[in-house]
């Protein structure tokens, strides 16, 4: 039993140890509800060998699943600096109605946003988001499945 509690527990990277970049390459998310039962939202991030990320929000019809549209997309480029993981966003879309058919990213002025890996495995990755200077946020977690 120890040593099976060993191996499960050496599988993820733990505060302090690198991860590499190879251990976050595939498309991870995370699915909820709404709310109001009416929709399901999935936020999916892509991440490349060549240091790119696309993070899409998709929403789904709760009931039957079938894809609605999109709430918004980014893309741009990350940084991987010890366990700090860096988005850098260069290109944006985003709608405030509950969804979009189609939404193009366009050029924007470069937006950050940083976390610190908690936990990476191969199915699972936890992230803790760093707030900014001066931003109003309690640097909330997020858990991410890897679909890819």
């Amino acid at each position: 039993v120890v040593i099976l509690v060993t191996l499960a527990f050496s599988a993820c990277t733990d505060v302090g140890v690198e991860p590499g970049i190879q251990q976050l390459v595939g498309t991870w998310q995370i699915e909820r509800s709404d709310g109001s039962g009416q929709y399901l939202w999935r936020d999916e991030l892509t991440i490349n060998n060549n240091l790119t990320f696309r993070n899409r929000e998709l929403i789904f019809d709760a009931s039957s699943r079938q894809f609605l549209g999109y709430k918004s997309i980014r893309e741009g480029t990350f940084e991987l600096g010890g366990n700090v993981f860096e988005l850098r966003t260069k290109k944006h879309a985003h709608t405030s109605e509950p969804y979009a058919p189609e939404l193009i990213p366009a050029p924007v002025n470069v937006y950050v946003w940083q976390f610190r890996i908690v936990s990476l495995g191969s199915s699972a990755m936890i992230l803790r988001y760093i707030c900014q200077p001066n931003e109003n946020c309690i640097g909330g977690v997020v858990v991410y499945t890897r679909v890819q």
